[in-house]
């Protein structure tokens, strides 16, 4: 009889699980120390901030119009051989710095190095079939623009993108934008043409949310439209990304449930010390709000013992990104609760530590963390909600 019983209960148990759901919230803070340097004794200082996104900015402009924004030693009072008005140039090169020197475009055709044109009103194109754009008729080109360090791209503008092109009129020009992280491809973006000849062809594209990258590149793709389809590119707005003192970076979900999908994001990270090198320690904290209107417990309160629900929150991405570099941070965990995987449990009890310091200045470094809810997860979690606290600890 106690096994008939037992085995109702299990079914029951698993079939909430399904159905039932938790949330979760996460928080940055940042803590750091002083210590005395070498045999002077003078303490310096070690500020650790947190990086909270600003508002979308234009960062580069090809147009004259906009004097060239970004792009180095051009402007309408030095236009440098760029074109000031409708004509064409060629600028003789295939590569131009951008942003001070932090950022280049550079022009390929074939895989091979090509030379970058320019229009004022349109923006910047590759010598080739159509000399003032890109594009696929004889050629493949491709234009690359390349940052020293990621950026939040939030939007961006070609031009020259025609809903009835005027050598095959009533066809509707088309074109592709990869979005790339250090060497990976995270998104590509296909654009239909939905202006005319009245604005230029302009084709703005929303990047919502915004996407970090190092590298933007434009192209058509090898399709049906690549016979007929050019754009010039006119204009890339970034986010912009401020160093502020407190707790920032708040990202989460009030609705995650067993084996979905990992929830995460991205925690810059900005030394305004001025002491250079040391070392990164990363852990974690929680709280819980047990919620016994939606549950049915049967052996524990959650709010009364954290530690039963974050070892369930499995640690499915920790990358820290520092100048440049990358360490990722699953293979070093340590299984605190010997569940099998890596959870917030174990990141609270046995911290990440010797990381490279974020070199001083702004926006050095990031963590990228994401958590999901174990898919073994049991029903006592449904309704709850964890507060996960990232701790970072800068020491010198």
């Amino acid at each position: 009889m106690k096994g008939t019983i037992a085995n109702a209960m299990l079914c029951i148990a698993v079939s909430a699980v399904l159905l039932g759901s938790a949330g979760f919230m996460f928080t940055a803070q940042f803590s750091d120390t002083e210590a005395s340097m070498g045999n002077i004794f003078q303490a310096g200082t070690i500020d650790l901030k947190l990086g909270e996104l600003g508002s979308c900015e234009l960062a580069i402009s090809f147009l004259y119009e906009d004097d060239y924004e970004g792009v180095d030693g051009v402007s309408q009072a030095n236009p440098n051989g760029w074109s000031t008005n409708d004509n064409m140039v060629n600028l003789g090169t295939n590569h131009w710095d951008l942003l001070g020197g932090t950022a280049d475009v550079n022009a390929y055709k074939n895989g091979q190095t090509g030379d970058l044109t320019h229009r004022g009103t349109r923006g910047l194109g590759i010598k080739g079939q159509e000399d003032d754009e890109i594009d696929y008729i004889c050629f493949d080109e491709h234009m690359h623009v390349v940052f020293d360090k990621p950026q939040y791209l939030c939007q961006f503008e070609v031009r020259s993108l025609f809903m009835n092109d005027q050598n095959t009129p009533g066809l509707i020009e088309e074109g592709d934008v990869d979005l790339m992280l250090y060497g990976g491809l995270l998104q590509t973006i296909h654009m239909t043409a939905t202006s005319d000849w009245g604005t230029n062809g302009a084709h703005v594209v929303m990047v919502d949310p915004p996407v970090l990258v190092d590298e933007i590149v434009f192209y058509i793709a090898d399709e049906d439209y690549r016979d007929y389809s050019e754009y010039a590119v006119s204009r890339i707005y970034l986010m912009d990304m401020e160093c502020v003192d407190g707790i920032t970076g708040s990202f989460g979900t009030d609705d995650i449930k067993p084996g979905w999908d990992p929830v995460g994001g991205e925690i810059w990270l900005c030394n305004d010390g001025l002491n250079q090198g040391g070392s990164l320690d990363i852990g974690c904290d929680y709280t819980v709000t047990d919620d016994d209107m939606t549950e049915s417990d049967t052996d524990w309160d959650t709010d009364l013992h954290p530690d039963e629900f974050a070892e369930w929150m499995q640690i499915t991405t920790m990358t820290y990104y520092y100048d440049g570099s990358s360490v990722d941070c699953l293979p070093l965990y340590i299984d605190f609760n010997g569940n099998g995987f890596f959870d917030a449990q174990d990141l609270k009890n046995n911290p990440i530590t010797g990381l490279p310091a974020p070199p001083l200045g702004e926006k050095t470094g990031y963590l990228n963390i994401a958590f999901k809810l174990h898919e073994d997860a049991g029903n006592d979690l449904q309704g709850d909600t964890i507060d996960i606290t990232i701790l970072f600890t800068l020491n010198q």
